[in-house]
């Protein structure tokens, strides 16, 4: 009941931002959030290891957000903040529900102890990484972008050897004022050192950001 008290008002406010559907879905999914923390109450304590609950907790907790979130509801009121936040500002979802939370254990330090408020911040540490593989995709694609004297001869390297497609763009530079080639690519986190390493061995000296 106190769950369902204390997030209704929230999930009604972002009534007039998301809309019908996304009240509808975020109070079914605060009704059943607060039936299973009823019901997993009285569930066996598995493991006395605060470690391992932090670690395992976190990651069951990331997962269930991020498939909520994915699916456009929330499951209190920290996600809709975090959400009508990340529209405005740079941070991902899960970045500003950990920054929200671990400011509140922080607060809670003083009053419960530091390393209970330690275990939880590290729950949302792992919890954010979670939400964010869910909703953005465990594949994190990078967008580079080169400045070489040898751009064009880079960026057939990149065709040839990465199989990616680039694009070129004039560019001059603001000292020198020298005309440049500036190549635009996307690849894979995974890819980059490669990238990175075909570019070094073509030009030295080429600036990548």
């Amino acid at each position: 009941r106190f769950l369902i008290a204390l997030n209704i008002p929230f999930v009604m406010l972002a009534f007039n931002e998301f809309g019908k559907k996304f009240v509808l879905m975020a109070l079914y999914s605060v009704l059943i959030l607060a039936l299973f923390v009823n019901i997993f109450q009285k569930v066996p304590v598995i493991t006395d290891d605060l470690l391992l609950a932090a670690l395992f907790g976190g990651g069951i907790l990331g997962t269930g957000v991020g498939i909520v979130l994915k699916n456009n509801a929330c499951m209190d009121g920290t996600e809709i903040l975090a959400m009508k936040v990340s529209k405005k500002y740079p941070y991902s979802v899960g970045e500003i529900i950990m920054f929200i939370n671990v400011f509140i254990f922080l607060s809670a330090g003083f009053l419960y102890g530091w390393e209970q408020a330690m275990y939880s911040t590290l729950t949302y540490l792992v919890a954010y990484r979670a939400i964010d593989n869910i909703v953005q995709g465990l594949s994190e694609e990078k967008s580079i972008r080169i400045i070489s004297d040898k751009g064009p001869e880079i960026g057939q390297a990149i065709i040839e050897n990465l199989n990616k497609t680039v694009t070129y763009i004039n560019a001059q530079g603001g000292y020198s004022k020298a005309k440049k080639t500036m190549v635009y690519c996307v690849v894979p986190r995974i890819e980059l050192y490669k990238l990175k390493e075909l570019v070094i061995s073509i030009d030295e000296s080429a600036f990548l950001s």
